[in-house]
């Protein structure tokens, strides 16, 4: 990923590519998953099967709109 998923940035957005295992059985097995994190949004991405990346924007925009509704009250 080139810039964030979250708010399009691409200066701000570090990703981390993970490492895939070494054996030849195990060629689609990751060692380290991918990751990313953005600076300026505060969203961070952690590679996993039970939780895609649709899921994790999801759920990090529905706990910044509940963060701003709280600070508003």
């Amino acid at each position: 990923m080139r810039y964030c998923p979250q708010c399009g940035s691409i200066k701000s957005w570090h990703f981390y590519k993970g490492i895939s295992a070494d054996s030849i059985w195990d060629r689609f097995d990751k060692v380290e998953p991918d990751e990313g994190n953005c600076w300026k949004c505060g969203f961070s991405y952690s590679e996993h099967i039970n939780y895609p990346l649709e899921g994790q924007i999801k759920k990090f925009r529905e706990k910044r709109t509940l963060k701003r509704k709280n600070n508003e009250s």
